[in-house]
């Protein structure tokens, strides 16, 4: 059987197919490959595909696809999860990761993996929902609010609605909703633009949070825990000063879940291939897959046994 291997990685809840072409022999668009393997149900199921174009020492390049075949400017738990992947296989302590224009330096943190981040500026506010929103690029495009209680947020409904609001046209936005616990922690639910659902972690979302909340004087500058709809907090720590050029850390789990193969028909991918699934037992099922156009995925793949 041909396939593409990969490695399934969750960064705090945020989790991700990655698929290293370095180690293949040809490339497929890969934005199909993204929309078929982060299919829940259907396929591997992710909130991303991570490509790895480039790893050397100190060093990976990465390209992240949303489950709807758009490519992400900026995906910190995408960033951590590949700088784990580098770090594990590398055997190193530091890792430069490159992702579309933005270099994050990573290393270990304990168990866990930090990366750098440029802090952002606060902009534009905008009502919209019932809420006061305000615009956060961290390296991608978010809006804020802050609400007293995120259990009464229908962030499925708030979530689309902003994110197509016309005043974030043509590209979108993702959508935080945030709750102050104290002046060390913060809690969140972010709505992915790409996943376009409640995702249960975003990095960039979190550094969008903590940059405003400290910007509005909610909490402290320095170490902020920032909890997440998975429970599971990233560390944040912010300058003793805001200003242009300030840099932050964002330190938080990653890890391998399983790796596996992506299996392909010499007929290309998407043409009613038959695949096989395991259940617990190691029994073997046999599916088939909806035709999904024309994309020759298979081209991707490095032959397998």
């Amino acid at each position: 059987m041909r396939g593409i291997q990969f490695v399934k990685l969750v960064g705090a809840g945020n989790d991700f197919v990655l698929v290293d072409r370095t180690d293949t022999s040809d490339l497929v668009p890969i934005q199909d490959l993204a929309r078929a393997m982060c299919a829940f149900h259907l396929g591997v199921g992710a909130d991303g595909l991570i490509v790895v174009d480039d790893l050397a020492p100190g060093r990976i390049a990465i390209t992240v696809v949303n489950p709807d075949g758009s490519v992400a400017t900026m995906c910190g738990n995408a960033a951590r999860s590949a700088a784990y992947y580098a770090l594990s296989t590398l055997g190193c302590r530091s890792v430069d990761v490159h992702i579309g224009n933005y270099c994050l330096a990573a290393e270990w943190d304990g168990d866990d993996v930090s990366t750098s981040f440029d802090e952002p500026e606060v902009s534009t506010t905008r009502k919209l929902a019932g809420y006061t929103w305000y615009g956060v690029h961290s390296g991608t495009e978010h809006v804020v609010a802050i609400v007293p209680d995120l259990r009464e947020c229908d962030i499925a409904t708030i979530g689309a609605q902003v994110r197509h609001h016309e005043f974030y046209r043509p590209v979108g936005t993702n959508v935080n909703v945030v709750q102050i616990v104290d002046r060390e922690t913060i809690r969140i639910r972010t709505f992915e633009r790409g996943a376009e659902r409640e995702t249960l972690s975003c990095a960039s979302g979190a550094v969008a949070a903590t940059t405003l909340a400290a910007h509005l004087g909610l909490i402290q500058r320095g170490r902020v825990s920032v909890w997440n709809l998975n429970n599971t907090p990233l560390r944040i720590t912010l300058p003793a000063q805001a200003g242009p050029g300030n840099h932050l850390r964002v330190a938080g789990p990653s890890a391998i879940s399983f790796t596996g193969m992506w299996p392909l028909a010499d007929g290309g991918f998407g043409r009613d291939v038959a695949h096989e699934r395991y259940d617990h037992a190691g029994d073997v099922h046999t599916a088939s897959r909806t035709q999904r156009g024309n994309s020759s995925i298979d081209a991707l793949a490095a032959d397998g046994e």
